[in-house]
C-alpha cells in the first residue's frame, strides 16, 4: 500500500523506476504532484474540468479529487493494460463516490475526442511535445496546461542533437545548463501555442531532481501570442529561448510557505536570465569558499532554485569584488 497526500494506491516501490513496472509509482514525483495541488487550489475560484492523458497508477488523480475542492469533473485515460479496472479499485480503496470519467487510449486521441478542458496534465516518461498541439487544441481561455520533461539529458545539453529535433534550439552545457533547458522546453512549446493563436504564458516553472515542470496560462489572443514571440532570443551561444519571467511572484505567494516556494519567489521576481555560481567564481579567482549568505548581506542579489551556491545580480564586477574580500 502507498500513500501519498490524502490517496492510496497498491503498488511497488522499485528502486529503478521504469514505465514498463506493472502499477508506475515515482516516488520522487511527490513533489510534481504536491506543486500540482498547490497551484489548483490557489490559480482557480471556480469549478473546473481536469483532464490526465497519461493517468499511469492514478495517484495524481486521486489526489485531485480528495484534495482539490474545484475539481468538479475528472477525466483520466492511459494506453495501459488494464487501466480501467485499477483506476475502479483504486476508487474504491480511496472511498471515491464521484464519478471519473475513464477512457484507455492514445493520449492525443482521448484529448481530441472529449470536450475542452480548464485543466490539462501531460505528464510522459520522457519529452512532452508530442502531445502539446493535441492539449492547446483543447485547453479553455485562461486555463492551465501544465507539463513534465523527463528528457533533461537532451535539453540541458548532453544530446544537442536530440534537443534542436525536438525543440528547435541550441542547448548550453555548463552549470547554466538547466535553466537554459528549461527555459528552451517554454520557447518550443509556446511555439505550438502560437501556430493556435494562444499565448502561453510560464506561471510556475522549475527543475527538480530528472524533470522540468512548467504551468501555462493559456490566453485566446493573437496580441499576446505576438508579444510571446518578441521574448524569444538567444542567450550566449543557446537558444534560441524563453527570455521572460519563469513565473508569476503574485501566484507563487499564494502557495503554501517553504522554502523551496521561496527560492521560486526569488527566481521570478528577478527577472534576470542566467545566474553566477560563486564556487564557480571562487575556482576562477582561486580562493576560499565564501558563504552565501555573507555574500547576501553585501550585495543586492537573489538566490536561485537552480542551485544552491547561485545567486541573481546584474552586476558581476561587485560580486567578484565582495567574493576576494570575504575569502
Amino acid at each position: 500500500m502507498i500513500t501519498e497526500g490524502k490517496a492510496k494506491i497498491k503498488g511497488k516501490i522499485q528502486e529503478i523506476v521504469s514505465k514498463n513496472q506493472e502499477t508506475f509509482y515515482n516516488p520522487v514525483m511527490k513533489l510534481n504532484r504536491d506543486v500540482t495541488i498547490d497551484v489548483l487550489n490557489n490559480y482557480f475560484n471556480k469549478k473546473i474540468k481536469i483532464a490526465l492523458p497519461l493517468a499511469a497508477s492514478g495517484i495524481r488523480a486521486f489526489r485531485i479529487i480528495k484534495e482539490v475542492k474545484q475539481a468538479e469533473e475528472v477525466y483520466v485515460n492511459d494506453i495501459k493494460k488494464n487501466f480501467e479496472k485499477e483506476i475502479k479499485e483504486g476508487m474504491k480503496l480511496n472511498n471515491i463516490k464521484k464519478e471519473i470519467h475513464i477512457q484507455s487510449t492514445e493520449a492525443n486521441i482521448f484529448l481530441r475526442r472529449n470536450c475542452f478542458f480548464d485543466y490539462i496534465d501531460i505528464d510522459p516518461y520522457g519529452s512532452p511535445m508530442k502531445f502539446m498541439q493535441s492539449a492547446i487544441a483543447k485547453i479553455k481561455h485562461e486555463g492551465i496546461i501544465a507539463i513534465t520533461a523527463t528528457d533533461t539529458s537532451s535539453l540541458a545539453g548532453t544530446y544537442p542533437k536530440v534537443c534542436q529535433r525536438r525543440y528547435w534550439a541550441e542547448p548550453l552545457r555548463n552549470y547554466l545548463k538547466h535553466e537554459i533547458g528549461l527555459r528552451i522546453l517554454i520557447r518550443a512549446t509556446q511555439l505550438l501555442g502560437v501556430q493556435q493563436e494562444k499565448a502561453l504564458i510560464p506561471i510556475i516553472s522549475y527543475s527538480k531532481d530528472h524533470y522540468y515542470r512548467v504551468f501555462f496560462k493559456i490566453l485566446n489572443s493573437k496580441t499576446e501570442a505576438n508579444n510571446i514571440l518578441k521574448k524569444h532570443k538567444k542567450f550566449q551561444k543557446a537558444g534560441p529561448l524563453w527570455t521572460g519571467k519563469l513565473g508569476d511572484e503574485k501566484l507563487i505567494k499564494k502557495l503554501p510557505k517553504n522554502k523551496f516556494y521561496n527560492l521560486l519567489f526569488q527566481d521570478y521576481k528577478s527577472n534576470i536570465i542566467g545566474y553566477y555560481d560563486t564556487h564557480e567564481i571562487g575556482k576562477e579567482l582561486k580562493t576560499s569558499v565564501v558563504k552565501k549568505e555573507k555574500i547576501l548581506e553585501r550585495i543586492k542579489c537573489y538566490e536561485t532554485h537552480f542551485a544552491g551556491s547561485g545567486v541573481r545580480t546584474r552586476n558581476k564586477k561587485e560580486l567578484i569584488k565582495i567574493i576576494r574580500q570575504l575569502s
